[in-house]
């Protein structure tokens, strides 16, 4: 339902797995537990256990295709 609607109306995807991520709720990430694997987010932001208790965060962002205001379409990095 949430792709569906980020789908329709342009928006980003992003998933915060700062705190269920990377192994804690017996997946890799968090939102397969909930939701399973054919959800697929545009984003994905990590921190904590990424660096075994040293500060670092991270962010992962898909390669999908947007499309600019001018109608141009290039890739979303």
């Amino acid at each position: 339902m949430a792709r569906d609607l980020c789908d329709r109306h342009g928006l980003l995807l992003m998933f915060d797995e700062v705190q269920c991520g990377l192994g804690r709720t017996g997946d890799w990430c968090g939102w397969k537990t909930l939701a399973g694997p054919d959800l697929m987010p545009d984003a994905i932001s990590w921190a904590k256990g990424i660096a075994g208790g040293f500060p670092l965060g991270a962010i992962w962002v898909s390669d999908r295709m947007v499309t600019l205001k001018t109608g141009e379409t290039k890739p979303a990095l």
